[in-house]
């Protein structure tokens, strides 16, 4: 299986002028594909798409954002097989972990989607006589995703989320 990765900024896959091979832990003989080296350049202009697109986003009720996790929720459902096969081939997790890590993932997608559907705020007393206090749930802008090479389907989906 050959598992080509790229970079997906501003609404478009882009490769990077450089690519490294991603080998088979199992097996450093066996190539599973190529990934982009992506540097300075290819990060800012991931902020920069994202930060264009979040006031659209912020703007996107609550419920029709956790429309598009549910579409990625039945995506990775359709996919879960062949995702946990890549997963194996590529961490060296058994069968059976890759397979629920991926099942966990779809999980915290499932959550997260429905929450949205949820989304209140506070209203509390204030201090402050005369002045009525309350929170909303509003997305804030751009954040870096950092996970750990151990769960790389599981983390990334639930931090998405």
């Amino acid at each position: 299986m050959k598992i080509r990765c790229m970079n997906y900024i501003g609404g478009r896959w882009t490769d990077a002028a450089e690519r490294a091979p991603n080998l088979c832990p199992a097996d450093t003989d066996q190539v599973l594909g190529s990934a982009p080296v992506s540097g300075a350049a290819e990060a800012d202009e991931a902020v920069a798409a994202a930060a264009a697109a979040a006031p659209a986003w912020a703007d996107t009720p609550a419920p029709a954002r956790g429309a598009y996790l549910f579409r990625l929720a039945r995506l990775v459902e359709r996919e879960a097989e062949r995702l946990a096969r890549a997963l194996a081939l590529e961490e060296g997790k058994i069968i059976a972990e890759a397979r629920g890590e991926v099942a966990k993932a779809l999980r915290y997608l499932e959550f997260a989607a429905g929450d949205a559907r949820r989304m209140t705020g506070i209203t509390a007393e204030s201090e402050v006589p005369g002045t009525f206090a309350m929170t909303t749930w509003r997305p804030l802008g751009v954040v870096a995703l950092i996970t750990p090479w151990n769960f790389p389907v599981a983390i990334p989906l639930w931090k998405l989320a």
